[in-house]
């Protein structure tokens, strides 16, 4: 799962970069409450994240995923008494998959997906 904090740019320009890294942390830690011992989630870079989930299939990636869309979307973000309020999008893609041989196609498909959801309108999930 390829997660994206949308409008990220607007939360370090209205309210600075220090704004910007508590909002990084809080999503990071919603995802990691959403992810099992054995899942990883990283920060991929900027406001970019992703889990990668092991052994588990598209439909139960597209639930963790919308789990953790959710729970961003509901969170109350909170900066010096200022809510905030932030929401992510998501793209998703699976490996073993007939058209993804090589590590690098899972990443390419799962972006993909984010630039879809992103292109959506944003605060969505979408499969690549």
């Amino acid at each position: 799962i390829m997660l994206d904090i949308d409008h990220f740019k607007a939360i370090n320009d209205k309210h600075g970069h220090a704004a910007g890294d508590h909002a990084i942390r809080e999503v990071a830690a919603i995802m990691k409450r959403h992810v099992r011992k054995s899942d990883l989630a990283i920060r991929y870079g900027g406001e970019e994240f992703m889990l990668i989930l092991f052994e588990n299939d598209m439909n139960g990636t597209l639930r963790v995923a919308e789990r953790v869309r959710a729970d961003v979307e509901s969170h109350a973000f909170d900066w010096n008494g200022t809510p905030l309020r932030l929401t992510i999008s998501s793209g998703v893609a699976i490996y073993p998959a007939p058209w993804i041989s090589m590590p690098d196609e899972l990443v390419a498909r799962a972006d993909a997906a984010l630039y879809s959801a992103k292109a959506s309108g944003r605060n969505v999930v979408r499969a690549g």
